[in-house]
């Protein structure tokens, strides 16, 4: 599985940003994996393509305070908590696509501060 990374944090890191006053919440965004480059988006991430079959969704936390320790509830069986990402296996659909919910409970355990943050993996057959 190649490794992608979310547009706004490569970005922020192209220009040099190393943090701010105000800091960004915790957010999980996703992609579904394609034979193409692959980008983390939010709040839905999804693959449209031609042939019936299984492939990959990546989910993902972003936004995270380097030094600081957080926990990670995630709402989906497959999911382990505490892991900052989560691979699922995702069938296509011909109709409306093959849809994964996920949300995440992020806890900040030096400020208490909990976000809840959710994303939408589909997966679509064109006929």
């Amino acid at each position: 599985m190649k490794r992608v990374s979310f547009p706004l944090a490569a970005a922020a890191a192209f220009l040099g940003w190393t943090g701010s006053a105000q800091a960004l919440p915790p957010e999980v965004a996703c992609y579904v994996e394609t034979p193409a480059l692959d980008q983390f988006t939010r709040p839905v991430c999804s693959d449209s393509h031609y042939s019936v079959g299984t492939t990959t969704a990546v989910f993902e936390v972003f936004n995270l305070a380097a030094g600081v320790a957080y926990t990670l509830d995630w709402d989906h069986a497959g999911c382990i908590d505490d892991e900052v990402q989560c691979v699922l296996p995702i069938a296509s659909s011909t109709v409306s696509g093959s849809m994964i919910n996920v949300t995440v409970t992020v806890t900040n355990l030096a400020t208490s501060e909990v976000t809840v943050t959710s994303v939408r993996a589909r997966n679509l057959v064109d006929p």
